[in-house]
């Protein structure tokens, strides 16, 4: 059994080896903490680009499960705020939000709109992330919607990749406040038409991606 007097000197001996290790930790942590590389390190790429997207997407309802191939194109501008991003397909009103951390960019939005004031959605999100390489952006995405139509329900999942490249009219880029122009887009996934027979009216909401 240990005595008192040895159960003190080892209390502290314990203490005093601690406290020093206890210290030098922290001091690691604060150097950790200032060593880490700032908000505003990150790639500048606000302007405008043209786009070129392409992927598939897959809806089921009523019964019925269709697989379409989408494409799209057109010019978007891009707002930047530090490592903050965002830009809109002004056609639409959709926007895509995000972030940039180094070369790398994270953004997210939805993935449908509704063409009819009956369609609810449950579920309506987009993700995607990629790589800036100077005057160009890879991006991949991916989307899920769900909801239902006249009672009806549907589910709507895909992917996508898109290529931004930096507008041939910048000759001698320098960032500035950027100006909003309308998009212009080519083709997309709409599934209204003939889409879904079974389904009363079909459903009627166009997929966005990219």
């Amino acid at each position: 059994m240990r005595s008192p007097f040895f159960h003190s000197v080892f209390q502290s001996r314990y203490n005093f080896v601690l406290y020093p290790v206890f210290a030098a930790l922290f001091s690691l942590s604060v150097v950790l903490s200032l060593s880490k590389p700032a908000l505003g390190e990150c790639a500048d790429i606000s302007g405008d680009w043209d786009y070129y997207s392409s992927g598939k997407v897959r809806c089921s309802g009523g019964g019925e499960t269709e697989t379409e191939k989408t494409s799209d194109s057109g010019t978007i501008t891009i707002d930047q705020n530090s490592c903050k991003v965002s830009w809109e397909v002004s056609e639409y009103n959709v926007k895509r939000k995000g972030s940039v951390r180094g070369n790398k960019i994270k953004v997210s939005g939805k993935f449908a709109i509704a063409l009819a004031s009956g369609v609810k959605f449950t579920q309506n999100t987009y993700t995607a992330q990629g790589k800036i390489n100077g005057d160009e952006i890879a991006l991949r995405g991916s989307g899920k919607v769900a909801g239902t139509y006249q009672g009806v329900s549907f589910s709507c999942t895909g992917n996508d990749k898109t290529t931004f490249t930096r507008s041939s009219n910048e000759e001698e880029y320098v960032r500035k406040p950027s100006v909003k122009k309308k998009t212009a887009r080519k083709s997309s996934t709409s599934f209204s038409g003939d889409s879904f027979e079974n389904l009363p009216k079909c459903v009627p909401i166009k997929i966005i991606g990219g």
